[in-house]
């Protein structure tokens, strides 16, 4: 609190909250929240984990963990990288920012951060991969107590804002959507192994996040996206699937592919697969079009000119899916029917 700078940035954790809110209290300083972020795991582009939707701590144990030595002074509870206490196999300390890259390209190291990265300063050869577990950080920045800030101070802070909430490309929110489904998949293992009735349980999963101009969607397992419009309905997703599979190989048509007897088994789910693979795609729409989430049971009971007609030619999207639920109903649906529709509007 000596005034050499007026505002400072930190991040509270489950480890450091309590120490520094004490010390932050004795030397009249006052914390203000910015963003909440989980961890990230930092490293080269060219990392061979660099393209994991999400990292598991065994994954870095044979890789260099990399912390900015901050002088004599320094703390576990001021260290710039969350989860300091930890048990690293292999730690380097450096006290330069070009020294910290040089080993990431180098040594295949890396460090720890939240996630908030800037090509402006540290170039384009960098990313940031979700570490799964549940240690989140609390960004914010730090004042004199009861001190107003400069005109300066205060437009720094504008800026700051600015760019932790910024719209993400639509690039970035098929990263952010996979490394979701990792995290769902983390909490079902977790529900798995804690209740007994829920061993080996999984689930399929269909997700839409959308962008200015569009839509992105992901998809694990064979519930389905459909992008609807007056020219026609389109699928967006591909079932993971054994008879998309027969499908592709030509074995079997789409059409038999509906009611074929192994129509059920799916090569990839939420809950039962140690890493969640999966797809994710970018479907641009223009106002007055449709996109339809929906579950297999949908799928294997009514068509996509059924889709179609209800959505576009029925007596309004306001209730074309109590028609398609009706559909699947009169054709005896033997799964569970599941669907969402969305409008651009």
């Amino acid at each position: 609190s000596t005034m050499k700078s007026e505002i400072g940035i930190l991040y509270l954790s489950d480890f450091n909250r309590k120490s520094l809110g004490k010390m932050l209290k004795s030397s009249g300083l006052e914390f203000h929240h910015l963003i909440d972020c989980q961890a990230y795991v930092y490293l080269w582009k060219n990392h061979p984990l660099a393209k994991e939707a999400s990292i598991r701590f065994e994954q870095l144990e044979k890789y260099p963990c990399l912390s900015f030595e901050q002088g004599d002074n320094s703390s576990f509870y001021l260290a710039e990288e969350i989860l300091s206490t930890n048990e690293y196999p292999q730690v380097i300390k450096a006290n330069d920012r070009a020294t910290m890259l040089n080993l990431m390209i180098g040594l295949n190291g890396y460090t720890l951060c939240s996630g908030i990265i800037c090509e402006e300063l540290n170039g384009s050869d960098y990313c940031a991969v979700l570490l799964e577990g549940e240690e989140t950080m609390t960004i914010g920045y730090l004042k004199r107590k009861g001190a107003a800030l400069s005109p300066l101070g205060q437009k720094y802070l504008e800026e700051l804002e600015k760019l932790l909430t910024a719209d993400q490309t639509p690039q970035q929110l098929l990263e952010a959507s996979a490394q979701a489904a990792a995290l769902a998949n983390q909490a079902i293992q977790a529900e798995a192994e804690r209740r007994e009735e829920c061993r080996n349980m999984g689930t399929t999963l269909v997700s839409a996040i959308s962008y200015d101009g569009g839509v992105v969607v992901t998809n694990v397992g064979d519930s389905r996206a459909y992008h609807i419009t007056e020219d026609g309905i389109t699928r967006i997703t591909k079932d993971h699937s054994l008879v998309e599979s027969m499908v592709d190989r030509g074995d079997i048509t789409a059409e038999e592919a509906r009611r074929h007897p192994s129509r059920n088994l799916i090569t990839r789910a939420l809950g039962p697969d140690i890493s969640a693979d999966c797809d994710g795609y970018i479907c641009p729409m223009n106002a007055g079009e449709y996109l339809l989430l929906c579950s297999d049971g949908l799928v294997n009971t009514v068509t996509d000119q059924e889709m179609l007609f209800e959505v576009i030619h029925g007596d309004g999207p306001d209730t074309c899916l109590d028609r398609l639920l009706a559909i699947a109903k009169r054709q005896g649906a033997p799964d569970n029917v599941t669907a969402i529709l969305l409008m651009n509007i």
